[in-house]
């Protein structure tokens, strides 16, 4: 790695580590593919499966992860916190 990408991978993982962001992106997700499924519920009865489906599962998928960074981070500063 030279001198020129070591500031542009920081950021990009800074930005994928974000909490907060990943939430935004998840509950995103989520909606997208909730209004998807709705959208086409005639397909859902059918077992037809689609792009919605998929941004569903990938928004649940997310949110689950990002909750459960954010309980491991506040559990590392609990422990912080005690010290």
């Amino acid at each position: 790695m030279n001198a020129e990408e070591a500031p542009v991978r920081a950021l990009i993982v800074k930005i994928s580590e974000n909490t907060a962001l990943n939430i935004m992106i998840a509950v995103v997700c989520v909606a997208s593919g909730a209004s998807e499924v709705l959208h086409v519920a005639e397909q859902t009865e059918t077992w037809r499966l689609h792009a919605g489906h998929g941004l569903l599962a990938i928004g649940l998928w997310n949110i689950i992860q990002a909750i459960s960074n954010a309980l491991q981070a506040a559990g590392y500063a609990g422990i912080a916190a005690k010290r």
